[in-house]
């Protein structure tokens, strides 16, 4: 078969027209700014202090067990940054007088919720790093440490300030009074059931 020669401008036309649209398109594409992979969204703005839980419980889902693993870093260092203020309230208190405690018991207060939140949300991090198979080694780990800590908090706290909490905590609406509530509104009686 013979190829004529207006033919072979035609076809030689197109190779050169397809060699520059591809090259084109390729120095577009190398131009174009990088678009960062949803995944690594999660991964960054998981361990942001300031997330709510439930923005939390959303960006977890997408992220690997690595992934988890430097976020449940993130957030032990988080938890360790509130107990280090924690501890610098709880030293000021063993010098205050009686005016200076007073306030110090109300900041003492706001930071013990403050680190309260920071390690339910740990606590979010590191089911979530569990149920995708992270170390039970490394996750446990991460659970004795919240659990030296509170133990930890209890002790470092002076007598009258853990008082003040707990009568705090048994006349909150969504605490002391909240069990009794569900305690005398539960049906009593040989067959029922809590």
């Amino acid at each position: 078969m013979r190829v004529s020669p207006s033919h072979f401008k035609y076809v030689f036309s197109a190779f050169l027209l397809c060699l520059f649209c591809s090259a084109s398109l390729a120095q577009e594409q190398d131009n174009a700014p990088e678009s960062t992979p949803i995944a690594l969204i999660s991964l960054e703005r998981s361990q942001t202090s300031t997330i709510s839980e439930d923005e939390l419980s959303i960006y977890l889902v997408p992220l690997t067990a690595e992934n988890l693993s430097a976020v449940a870093q993130a957030w032990q260092g988080h938890l360790q940054s509130r107990m280090e203020v924690l501890a610098q309230t709880n030293i000021a208190l063993n010098s205050a007088s009686d005016v200076q405690a007073e306030d110090l018991r109300a900041r003492h207060g706001s930071e013990l919720e403050a680190m309260s939140t920071t390690a339910a949300k740990y606590g979010m991090v590191l089911d979530a790093w569990e149920q995708k198979g992270g170390s039970e080694a490394d996750v446990s780990q991460h659970r004795l440490f919240v659990s030296a800590l509170a133990a930890g908090t209890l002790r470092a706290t002076d007598p009258k300030t853990l008082f003040l909490t707990a009568m705090d905590w048994l006349t909150a609406s969504d605490g002391g009074v909240w069990v009794l509530m569900c305690l005398t509104s539960a049906p009593m009686g040989p067959n029922s059931r809590i």
